[in-house]
């Protein structure tokens, strides 16, 4: 095997044949992205989740209070009531929220973009997971019941709230019903789990 000496300083460093030299190793290192390592929250996520939280309470109160508004921005979602999309954004900002509080010193910074738009797709996987309760429940029953505002919006909340859960239950359904796969493959054994909040789960 091809050896030769790097001398530096005196000392010398023996690098095989083949192999790059350390200041190209290190070149290379340096190309490669670099690990997510935990910091602190970052300001511009807890002011974005308080922009979200003022925006919420804000077109809450004017949806209640003001006619006008109501009428210029409500629109009809077939049979489930606007509500819901707000719901689902509330529960949404919850979610971020109880992810910042959780891991206030130990964030990781690819979560940010995820922790901006939360609320919108809160808002919308809310809706989806009404929609989605609408036909199962048509499809198990021959009545169809009239839409219960309050029912609808508790469940835009907690869709919106454990929106990982509801797409879990969705692929679920898709593999096992719709399009069903070959059981015997495995899972990928990189495959990412999240807890609340967004943030990753300690490996054990």
């Amino acid at each position: 095997m091809l050896t030769w000496a790097l001398s530096r300083g005196g000392g010398a460093t023996t690098v095989e044949a083949g192999s790059r030299p350390p200041e190209d190793q290190g070149a290379a290192a340096s190309d490669e992205c670099p690990e997510n390592p935990c910091v602190r929250v970052p300001l511009s996520v807890l002011v974005v989740a308080l922009v979200w939280l003022a925006l919420l309470v804000t077109s809450f109160i004017c949806y209640e209070r003001i006619d006008g508004f109501a009428d210029f921005v409500s629109f009809r979602l077939g049979r489930l009531p606007f509500e819901t999309i707000w719901f689902g954004a509330a529960g949404g900002w919850l979610i971020s929220a109880q992810g910042i509080f959780d891991h206030n010193r130990k964030w990781r910074r690819s979560y940010d973009y995820w922790h901006y738009v939360r609320p919108v797709l809160g808002a919308l996987i809310g809706t989806l997971g009404c929609l989605v309760f609408v036909v199962v429940n048509d499809a198990a029953t021959r009545e169809h019941a009239a839409a219960n505002a309050v029912f609808y919006d508790v469940i835009a909340l907690a869709v919106g709230y454990r929106e990982a859960s509801f797409r879990k239950l969705i692929a679920n359904l898709f593999d096992t019903i719709i399009l069903p796969g070959d059981k015997s493959k495995e899972a990928p054994a990189d495959t990412p789990t999240t807890e609340q909040g967004g943030q990753p789960r300690p490996k054990a």
